[in-house]
């Protein structure tokens, strides 16, 4: 029997920093689903290019899951600075929806 991975849990905010309108809707809808309580989503303070998943200290686990549920290359930052509440910063980026190559 395989083991199955526990879902993540946690409170994410879902930025926007790409040309596409909703894309953060849609992404923080698919981490509600998974189980990740979304504080909020919205646009980003200015475009980005890559996708960023920013962890407070303790959650990088946390982050490497979600880049993982979102396809993403399995990189985290560690953001010590991120808003009391939250857990994670989901900033996304033009060109940072496709898993990379291994």
């Amino acid at each position: 029997m395989a083991s199955r991975i526990a879902a993540p849990t946690g409170t994410v905010e879902v930025l926007n920093g790409t040309s596409t309108e909703g894309v953060a809707k849609q992404i923080a809808d698919t981490l509600s689903a998974r189980g990740l309580r979304v504080a909020r989503y919205g646009n980003a303070d200015r475009p980005h290019l890559e996708t960023v998943v920013e962890a407070r200290p303790g959650a990088r686990q946390m982050g490497l899951d979600v880049a993982a549920i979102l396809g993403l290359r399995r990189e985290v930052v560690t953001a010590p600075n991120l808003p009391d509440g939250l857990d994670l910063r989901v900033t996304l980026g033009e060109m940072g929806t496709s898993r990379s190559p291994n």
